[in-house]
């Protein structure tokens, strides 16, 4: 459907503001969908992973997922866009979350504060649902801390790679054809909530760890 609407974007005009955004979500799925899955069968994929445990097999899946996000990054600048395009740029992040009135002024909350506060929640309220529906709680979680480089480290390229592919270049892509307010909705219906990334790392984490406390 993708390569089918980026041909359409030389046939129809309307569409040609898309055409840079109908071929990066084409090479997104085609990445996801094809190869993805193709190199998982194959004799390489499976010698270097077969008998090796679910964390280390989970951290070769990510390394996969950045690789394939590189590619869509790639393809990105080979059409003359920048990395600002694609959110690759820190952002003011003493910027405020939202304007007070005047007479609040100075009291601003920042986009770093607001974003590790709800990291912090988030990541608490996850380990504390999952940690009641484990059995075992403390105890078996306890024995995964041997597991903790690995989780962390599947936990920022997992994040990375699917803030990149799946929220920041579709929005970037959308955002000077769309604007501003269709471009967040259609990245969100896309990606799910437009996590940010300490937020996704934090939710990640959590969940890495359940994956070692069940192995443990």
């Amino acid at each position: 459907m993708a390569a089918l609407l980026f041909i359409a974007s030389y046939l129809w005009p309307a569409l040609r503001s898309l055409r840079g955004y109908f071929l990066v979500m084409g090479a997104i799925l085609f990445l996801s969908f094809g190869v993805d899955p193709f190199i998982k069968q194959t004799i390489v994929w499976q010698n270097l992973f077969a008998g090796q445990s679910q964390m280390v097999i989970l951290l070769g899946e990510r390394v996969l997922l950045v690789l394939e996000t590189l590619v869509v990054l790639s393809i990105l600048l080979l059409i003359g866009e920048r990395r600002r395009d694609a959110f690759l740029a820190v952002g003011n992040l003493r910027a405020p979350v939202w304007r007070q009135t005047s007479a609040a002024k100075g009291r601003n909350l920042t986009r770093l504060v607001f974003g590790t506060g709800m990291a912090v929640l988030l990541a608490s309220l996850f380990f504390a649902f999952l940690t009641s529906q484990t059995a075992g709680g403390m105890a078996m979680i306890a024995a995964a801390f041997p597991w903790l480089p690995l989780i962390l480290l599947s936990a920022a390229l997992n994040a990375f790679s699917e803030e990149v592919m799946y929220r920041a270049v579709p929005l970037g892509m959308l955002l000077p054809a769309v604007g501003a307010g269709h471009a967040l909705w259609l990245a969100s219906l896309w990606f799910g909530l437009g996590w940010s990334l300490i937020i996704h790392v934090s939710i990640d984490t959590v969940i890495y760890i359940f994956i070692a406390v069940t192995m443990s």
